[in-house]
C-alpha cells in the first residue's frame, strides 16, 4: 500500500497531477502477487483492480484530477479488504 500511495504522493497526486500510473501499475502487480502467497484473496483482487484501472486510466489519457479520486477510493477499498482479513484472522 505505502508503494501505490508513495507513487501517486511523487506524481503530485495531491497538487493536481496525474499519479505515476505505471508505477501504480508496477506495484499493485507485486503487492496482488504477495497478497496470493499469503492467502489474501480478498486483498489480491482489489489490487488486481488498481492495477487494471492504473493501465486502463494511462491508455485513455485521463483527466488528473478525475485520476487522482479514483486512485483514492480504489487505495481505500484495499485497506478496508486488509481490515476484513484481520479481523477474520482474529
Amino acid at each position: 500500500m505505502d508503494g501505490i500511495e508513495n507513487a501517486f504522493q511523487a506524481a503530485g497526486g495531491n497538487s493536481g497531477g496525474l499519479p505515476d500510473l505505471e508505477e501504480i501499475e508496477e506495484t499493485a502487480h507485486r503487492l496482488f502477487g504477495v497478497a496470493g502467497t499469503v492467502g489474501l484473496t480478498d486483498v489480491g483482487e482489489e489490487l488486481r483492480r488498481i492495477e487494471q484501472w492504473a493501465r486502463d486510466t494511462r491508455d485513455a489519457n485521463a483527466d488528473a484530477a478525475r485520476a487522482a479520486a479514483e486512485l483514492g477510493m480504489r487505495i481505500a477499498a484495499v485497506r478496508q479488504a486488509l481490515c476484513a482479513a484481520e479481523t477474520a484472522s482474529n
